[in-house]
């Protein structure tokens, strides 16, 4: 029997038949290994362990950012209305007068006739105050994804269960190898 190996892709002649199949079947088996799924498993866990416990502080931090947003945006609108009353009383607004001496001073102009009862005046406020108000806040509220994975990778006792799965898994796929096939040199000859 003559061979002829070309050191280039290792070609075997036998019999006629040129066979390449020794490194075909190789690559086929580095993919078809299941060390890789291990592999895979094990990435995918320790990602998750990785990645879920941020994305929920992210989601905490922006539901803080939105409350102290929607705070702020509550605060100036109060401050806004308080400045737009000081504006009108230094500007001397007639109807604002007018408003202020029947509230406060209990009078009113002579060409006027007052709409409430003198007992509807005696138990309503003089305060301008409530009137300034804007309407209460509507604070934001929390959304909270549940899930068995969110769960086990942000409970600190879990999460150590989870890492050293992750990690076995990582090794696992690292060390195992797919069965060679027999070597076509040795089931020839």
């Amino acid at each position: 029997m003559l061979w002829k190996v070309d050191p280039g892709a290792r070609l075997a002649r036998w019999n006629g038949v040129v066979s390449v199949t020794h490194h075909i079947e190789r690559a086929r088996g580095a993919f078809l290994d299941p060390g890789w799924l291990f592999l895979a498993a094990g990435l995918a866990l320790l990602g998750a362990v990785l990645v879920i416990p941020a994305h929920d502080d992210l989601r905490e931090a922006e539901f803080l950012r939105d409350r102290a947003l929607t705070i702020e945006a509550h605060r100036q609108a109060r401050l806004d209305r308080y400045q737009e009353y000081i504006d009108a009383l230094d500007r001397e607004e007639p109807s604002l007068v007018v408003a202020l001496a029947a509230s406060q001073l209990n009078e009113i102009p002579m060409d006027r006739v007052p709409l409430l009862d003198d007992s509807d005046m005696a138990s309503s406020s003089a305060s301008v105050f409530p009137a300034l108000e804007p309407p209460p806040i509507a604070l934001p509220e929390r959304a909270k994804v549940e899930s068995m994975l969110q769960r086990w990778s942000t409970d600190d006792r879990s999460r150590l269960w989870l890492i050293a799965g992750g990690a076995f898994c990582v090794l696992l796929g690292l060390i195992t190898r797919a069965p060679e096939a027999g070597d076509p040199d040795e089931a020839m000859g």
